[in-house]
């Protein structure tokens, strides 16, 4: 998951996901269409609210500090900023708490 979430890496990239042929160069918008532009946003929201959820299972209180800047500058990179941020801010209080003497 670490390859797909630039989290620890020197990466400037929040998320490395391969966007297809049709959304690179097709920028016809269409109800119906399942391939429409832009869907690499909402799978760049999901990967990204999984990271942090499996960041909070294990506990990994540096990493979700390490991506903590990533997504705050990613607000045009994925669908929903707002959602994600507070997530992650209130993901990371979890951490924090249960594994200091808080």
């Amino acid at each position: 998951m670490d390859n797909i979430v630039g989290g620890a890496t020197k990466v400037k990239a929040l998320v490395s996901i391969w966007k297809t042929e049709f959304e690179r160069y097709h920028h016809h918008q269409s109800l119906f269409n399942p391939f429409r532009s832009g869907r690499h946003f909402v799978y760049a929201y999901k990967y990204v609210m999984y990271y942090i959820h499996l960041l909070e299972i294990l506990k990994d209180r540096d990493t979700l500090r390490l991506i903590a800047p990533k997504i705050r500058k990613a607000s045009a990179a994925i669908v929903n900023h707002a959602a994600v941020w507070e997530y992650l801010c209130k993901t990371y209080l979890r951490v924090l708490f249960s594994t200091s003497s808080i």
